[in-house]
């Protein structure tokens, strides 16, 4: 069986996809994010906890947003989902 090539997917492409092909206002859910940030970017703070979610902030500017479980701390989805899979020993 041959190996099927891998390929890179960019950000850039998935949102142009999520916009286009899937139809989202990319430009609408961008500007709830400022909404949702601007106090606390204004103020100075690097990071806001808001809605089971922490927006991770450099300067003025958002660099991601993180789910935080149940223990207040902010994991990586790919964390959250692996830790979902183990099965209790």
């Amino acid at each position: 069986m041959k190996r099927r090539p891998t390929i890179t997917v960019t950000d850039h492409a998935v949102v142009r996809y999520l916009e286009r092909v899937l139809g989202m206002n990319v430009a609408a859910i961008r500007e709830q994010i400022e909404d949702d940030c601007r106090a606390a970017v204004t103020v100075g703070a690097s990071s806001l906890k808001k809605d089971g979610f922490q927006y991770h902030f450099e300067g003025r500017t958002v660099l991601s947003v993180t789910p935080i479980c149940n223990d207040g701390v902010a994991r990586s989805t790919a964390a959250i989902v692996a830790a979902r899979n183990r099965v209790p020993s």
